[in-house]
């Protein structure tokens, strides 16, 4: 496994059906309380026995979530391939209203090499542990949708006999 990227939404509304905009905007729960977006989120993840980062991130370490996303993106130190995504809405505070949290953790040993990522065969168990996103009791503070995305490589070989994929 390449990389892990983790989502929250919220619908707008609990009686309506999901819409487009229910899941295009990621909901950051700090800023359905009224507070800085850099507040109290605290996350990492477990494959089998590992856990990654060994320290999780957070709480008041916005730059961490930030830096392991531009990890996870592949752009870590360039201006030549941004990743759509602005610091501000990233955290939920731009004037445009557009908001973009996403915890995202590259797997990777080595960065930018293929295929030195995480071996999720013979039944490893994946752990998301992502704590203070909401308030107990508080709806307005509580994503009402996790998004799990799981990026992996692949080789694929296309000969005249057929096609080969090698993981």
């Amino acid at each position: 496994m390449k990389s892990l990227l983790v989502t929250l939404s919220k619908k707008t509304d609990p009686e309506e059906a999901v819409t487009k905009v229910d899941t295009t905007q990621l909901f950051h729960p700090a800023l359905a309380s009224g507070e800085y977006a850099d507040s109290q989120i605290e996350a990492f993840i477990q494959v089998g026995g590992k856990k990654m980062p060994v320290t999780p991130i957070g709480p008041r370490d916005a730059a961490q979530f930030w830096f392991a996303l531009q990890k996870a993106a592949g752009v870590v130190g360039t201006s030549v391939m941004p990743i759509g995504i602005t610091y501000d809405e990233f955290l939920n505070i731009s004037s445009s209203g557009k908001r973009s949290f996403i915890y995202a953790t590259d797997l990777e040993k080595v960065a930018h090499a293929g295929y030195s990522g995480e071996d999720f065969g013979g039944g490893r168990a994946l752990l998301i542990d992502m704590k203070n996103v909401g308030t107990e009791g508080d709806t307005q503070t509580q994503a009402t949708r996790c998004h799990v995305l799981l990026v992996h490589e692949a080789a694929m070989s296309i000969t005249e006999s057929g096609v080969m994929v090698t993981q």
